[in-house]
């Protein structure tokens, strides 16, 4: 695959459409983002602050707790 393909399969979104994903509000979410602690964004020109699909995924794969071992 091509790296323009790859880019184009990669939606952007918003401050909004990620808070609503998780149950956050869109504070919180800029509260985590700015604690080093959120997912990775990207600034459009003007400012505007989107987020991509895959980075969303391995911000999700970074925070899942790894269970702990059962000793018997």
């Amino acid at each position: 695959m091509n790296p323009r393909a790859a880019i184009c399969d990669d939606p952007l979104l918003t401050i909004r459409e990620v808070a609503a994903r998780y149950g956050y509000r869109p504070q919180s979410l800029r509260n985590l983002r700015h604690k080093g602690k959120g997912p990775k964004a990207i600034k459009l020109p003007g400012g505007r602050i989107r987020f991509r699909a895959s980075d969303l995924l391995v911000w999700e794969l970074g925070t899942v707790d790894e269970p702990a071992e059962v000793t018997a």
